[in-house]
């Protein structure tokens, strides 16, 4: 239980965001400095330059990641073994393709819980296999926005990539994030901010490189699966739960 509790302490600074979802939390200098929240390069990492994707970044995942920690140990083995993460990008560029109004949605299943090796010191890393949707005026802008998510986040394996129409939306506390026919979530940001003021109740933190977020609570998360055979990911659905991150992309 101390480890648990040494590993949370020394995770808690992640949880910050402002601006567009204000929250109260006094982190230090370091975070506070981070004004209008982000989803910012981790400690190490270069800092975002001029012209870096900026917009929305959302996160479900098939677990709760803040709660007491009787809940999160009962999860632990059995579920956080899928997520499904989504960017909104407002502007920005990546390998000189203009973001702007582009959207990506990944689906990502483990063969274990996703951060366990991580959160809890336990079991191995999992094996990861993904697949990505992308919602692009052109295939050189979508190549570019894949490019940009893959260096973000983990995917391992990218079973398909595929371009539909997306729904990556937040605005004030509500969220929703949306493959046609495959994924829909919907859920609201934790409107008092407990998150902020119990970060010792954090146990996960965003899939994405360097995210600090709020934690919300999907009214509904489903996946319906995908693909064939080897290559298909399972349904899952986690609905009512403090599963969720709504963070900001840049500075």
């Amino acid at each position: 239980m101390k480890l648990l509790a040494s590993l949370v302490i020394a995770g808690s600074t992640a949880m910050f965001f402002t601006g567009l979802l204000p929250c109260p939390c006094e982190l230090g200098a370091r975070v506070s400095s981070a004004l209008g929240g982000s989803c910012s390069p981790a400690a190490g990492d270069a800092q975002p330059l001029p012209g870096a994707p900026v917009g929305v970044y959302l996160e479900v995942r098939n677990a709760t990641v803040w709660g007491g920690a009787c809940h999160i140990g009962s999860e632990a083995v059995s579920q956080g073994t899928y997520a499904a993460a989504g960017w909104a990008f407002e502007g920005g560029a990546h390998d000189g393709a203009d973001l702007t109004g582009v959207r990506v949605v990944s689906l990502v299943e483990g063969t274990s819980n996703l951060q366990a090796e991580h959160v809890f010191r336990a079991g191995g890393v999992p094996e990861i296999r993904s697949a990505i949707w992308v919602d692009a005026p052109d295939q050189r802008t979508a190549d570019a926005a894949v490019d940009h998510v893959l260096a973000r986040m983990d995917h391992g394996t990218v079973l398909t990539v595929e371009r539909a129409s997306l729904s990556v939306e937040q605005e004030g506390d509500v969220f929703q994030l949306a493959v046609p026919g495959v994924l829909s979530v919907e859920g609201e940001a934790l409107p008092d901010r407990s998150c902020c003021t119990m970060p010792e109740s954090l146990w996960y933190s965003p899939l994405a490189t360097g995210c600090e977020a709020v934690v919300g609570n999907p009214s509904t998360c489903r996946f319906a699966g995908h693909g064939d055979g080897s290559a298909r990911l399972s349904p899952w659905a986690f609905e009512g739960e403090n599963s969720a991150f709504v963070a900001r992309l840049g500075a």
